[in-house]
Order: structure tokens, then C-alpha cells, then sequence
């Protein structure tokens, strides 16, 4: 992103949110649009745009967005499968439901194959076995599926970094099609 387009953004999020931007003055204001510069520069501008939208026009937030929360939109806007873990929870429940009746290794392996491939680089055929039988429903909803959703976010967030990392975040984020 250019300086003139995070300053379009800023406007937007100005307009949108005025509340939030009162006490800013023209020196405060330069070095606001310096630090949401900074932190947005690297991104495609289309994206950002579709992030700021997203809280515009379908959060009922009070206040603006911090630049924090604009680029984890972008996150979870070019890496769907950030947003999936309680979807990715619902299928090893369901599996877990299914392997409750089957006590055989080769019944596991099919029902894990079934699994999206986050789940089974987090939880192998025997573990899902174990979680079948020695959990209860109520105990992997109350005690596993918030460790489950943190590690599974944990991962994607940590895939998403290695992209980065590798230069190959910024093909990951601009190659996708960021139109509706």
C-alpha cells in the first residue's frame, strides 16, 4: 500500500467511526497515518480494503479498529481456514461419535481419513480412538474443544508466519481473488 491509500482508509474508518478520532489534532493525525502505514504498507490494498469494509459494514463495533485487528481480517479474509476451527471441532466430535461403536484400529484410520487435514495433523488414529472412548461428550465439549480451538488457530496462525517468513505469504495473499 501506498501513504495515499492508508490515508483513503484512514478517512474511511474516520467517517465511519468519528467518535474515535476527536482529540486528534494535525500532528497526532500525521503520526497515526505513519503508524497504520507502517503497519499496512506490506499488504495489497485491495485486501485491506475488504478489511476495513468488513468491520464498516458488518461489526457493530463502536469504535474503530486498531491496525491489529485490520490485519488479523486480512488474515482471516486470505487464510479461510483460520475461521474453521469450531467447523474442524464439530468434525472430530462427529467422528469421535462415530468411533464410540467401533473398536477397531482399521475403523479409526478410515474415520480419521474423513477428517479435514488440519485435524489429522493434530490428532492421530489412536488419539481419536482414546478421545472416543475415554471422554465423555460433555467433558470434550467443556475441556477439549477450547484447547482444540486454540491449537488448532495456533497451527493455521503458525502456517500463515512460515508463508510469510518464506516470501511466500505475499503470493498467498495477493494471488487469491479478493473480489465477492
Amino acid at each position: 500500500m501506498e501513504m495515499n491509500e492508508v490515508k483513503e482508509i484512514l478517512t474511511v474508518l474516520k467517517t465511519s467511526y468519528p467518535q474515535s478520532f476527536t482529540s486528534y489534532n494535525s500532528e497526532t493525525g500525521s503520526m497515526l497515518l505513519s503508524l497504520w502505514y507502517e503497519g499496512l504498507k506490506d499488504y495489497p490494498t485491495p485486501l485491506v480494503t475488504k478489511a476495513v469494509q468488513s468491520f464498516v459494514f458488518d461489526d457493530t463495533r463502536e469504535f474503530a479498529p486498531n491496525i491489529g485487528q485490520v490485519r488479523r481480517r486480512i488474515l482471516e479474509i486470505s487464510n479461510p481456514e483460520l475461521g474453521q476451527a469450531e467447523y474442524a471441532f464439530e468434525q472430530l466430535r462427529i467422528a469421535c461419535q462415530q468411533l464410540y461403536s467401533e473398536t477397531d484400529v482399521e475403523d479409526a484410520k478410515r474415520v480419521h481419513a474423513t477428517l479435514p487435514p488440519m485435524v489429522q495433523r493434530m490428532v492421530s488414529p489412536s488419539e481419536l480412538i482414546t478421545m472416543a472412548f475415554h471422554t465423555t461428550s460433555q467433558e470434550l465439549m467443556q475441556y477439549n474443544k477450547p484447547r482444540f480451538i486454540k491449537d488448532y488457530n495456533s497451527m493455521v496462525e503458525a502456517n500463515i508466519k512460515t508463508l510469510q517468513l518464506t516470501g511466500g505469504g505475499h503470493v498467498a495473499l495477493t494471488a487469491g481473488n479478493t473480489e465477492d
